[in-house]
Parts: structure tokens; C-alpha cells; sequence
């Protein structure tokens, strides 16, 4: 994909996943292929996107904002600390990637990780971190998300686990 002067490729060299990114050799793991995809399929779909009128946005404030953040931060430092992988998707990558922070009117946050670290999450270890008195970690009944809570709503109230599976080698 080239955008703005930028080239990102993903190849097979030796049998190993390689991304060649400004013109620069990574050799990486599953984890990092889709990182690296769901950037460039942000950047394309913000680059290819016909611009739509709408309804004005409710934007955030300052205060929310950080409190998404902190949200983010929190659960990426108990997943961490587990050595569960995750990594930050759709809006959230995406106001990342192109604005460099969270997307102005984005109500959430999303975090995604590996099917097998879902019941991680719900375990009493890793859901007492998680919900540290502020928060309450929700399994969606109809979904296959987890949802992190303030529990005390706000309009910016939770973050979205979702959860890939590994459908071949290396293929989530």
C-alpha cells in the first residue's frame, strides 16, 4: 500500500513473515502481520472513504478523552502483566494512525486479543485487576466481547475486547 510517500509490505522470505516498511526489513510474528494489516486497512479506508455528510458528531471533551486513555493504559498494563498480547483496533487504531489520539467523537475503546486469553479475562485473577474497584468487566451475552465498565457511567463508560482466533499458521 503506498500512501503519502509511505510503503508497507507484508512477504513470506524463508518461510518467515516479513513486513518491509520505508523501505526497511521487520521480521515479526503473528501478533505484529496483524497490527501492521489492520493499520494499513485503516490508513486505506480513511485514504479510499468518500466523505460523508452527517449528523454533527458529539465530540469529547479534554477529561474525557484521558479518561479513555486511562482506561487503555490500565488494561494494557494488567494484560501485560499476564503476558496476555493484545492490541489497540478499529476507531481506536484507526485515531491513533491518522490523528496520533483518540477519535473525537469515539464513545470506546477497543482492545483485542487472542481467543484463547478470553476466559483470562473473566478468570479472578485477571478480572480483579482489571476491575480494580473502578471498573467491572461484563461478558456480552449475545456477543463474543467483553466489555471493561466504569462503574460509575459516564457518556465515555467502557472499553471492547474482541477476540481473533487463529484460523491457520500464523492466520488470525
Amino acid at each position: 500500500h503506498k500512501n503519502g510517500g509511505m510503503t508497507g509490505i507484508l512477504s513470506l522470505r524463508d518461510g518467515e513473515i516479513c513486513i518491509r516498511y520505508n523501505k526497511r526489513l521487520l521480521e515479526c510474528d503473528a501478533t505484529c502481520v496483524v497490527i501492521f494489516l489492520s493499520i494499513i486497512i485503516a490508513i486505506s479506508s480513511y485514504v479510499t472513504m468518500p466523505k460523508i455528510q452527517h449528523e454533527s458528531p458529539i465530540l469529547l471533551t479534554i477529561e474525557e478523552r484521558k479518561l479513555l486513555i486511562k482506561m487503555v493504559s490500565h488494561s494494557s498494563d494488567v494484560l501485560t502483566k499476564h503476558n496476555i498480547s493484545h492490541w489497540i483496533d478499529f476507531g481506536t487504531l484507526l485515531g491513533a494512525v491518522r490523528d496520533g489520539r483518540i477519535i473525537d467523537w469515539d464513545d470506546d475503546a477497543d482492545i483485542s486479543l487472542r481467543i484463547e486469553d478470553r476466559q483470562s479475562i473473566l478468570d479472578d485473577v485477571v478480572r480483579k485487576e482489571l476491575e480494580n474497584n473502578q471498573f467491572m468487566v461484563v461478558a456480552e451475552p449475545f456477543h463474543d466481547v467483553v466489555r471493561l465498565h466504569l462503574r460509575n457511567p459516564a457518556r465515555v463508560d467502557h472499553i471492547d475486547f474482541f477476540f481473533y482466533e487463529e484460523v491457520a499458521a500464523g492466520i488470525l
